[in-house]
């Protein structure tokens, strides 16, 4: 059988935005010995993957990796004729999350900041509205544990930017 399937992909987040990075893609196929891999293809744009076995020996397995997500694995039928697309959403893997801005409680959703004032006792935290908003954004909760994440996350939001937290020689956080 010819090599004549397309496989377009079309690589999001888990809001349905497309990656802005380069993503490394391998296929298997199942059935046959052809095993593409393919590196640093934009994942900014559609991606469109040719010369695929299809139809009853168009069956691979996917392996996408993006740099700042999850890896994600799938099965796939290459189907002849038309292109097979594929929307593959990818988590957020949070170890490689290097910062986070959170925002002010006053450009919070108006919902939000109403569940927050209207929130009187939270266990584990202390006010209501801006206070309590402030106090769980720091990780100040009794129910941290050892308290190493919050003192890291308690540091960082003094500055308005979270950051990854990683054990420093005496296994306590650092931040990075």
């Amino acid at each position: 059988m010819p090599q004549n399937g397309t496989l377009k992909l079309d690589l999001v987040d888990v809001f349905g935005r497309r990656l802005q990075e380069r993503v490394d893609v391998s296929l298997r196929n199942l059935q046959l010995t052809h095993a593409p891999v393919l590196r640093g293809l934009d994942a900014s744009r559609l991606i469109n993957i040719t010369n695929l076995f299809s139809g009853s020996q168009g069956i691979y397995e996917m392996n996408i990796d993006p740099p700042s997500y999850h890896p994600v694995s799938r099965f796939v039928n290459v189907r002849s004729g038309n292109p097979t697309e594929v929307t593959v959403p990818f988590p957020v893997d949070i170890e490689k999350i290097v910062s986070v801005t959170f925002p002010t409680f006053p450009n919070l959703p108006r919902e939000l900041r109403t569940l927050l004032t209207n929130s009187q006792n939270v266990t584990g935290f202390g006010g209501a509205g801006q206070a309590l908003y402030e106090t769980s954004r720091a990780g100040r909760s009794t129910r941290s544990g050892t308290g190493s994440t919050s003192r890291c996350l308690s540091t960082a939001t003094r500055t308005r930017t979270a950051r990854a937290c990683r054990p420093s020689a005496s296994g306590r956080g650092a931040a990075s």
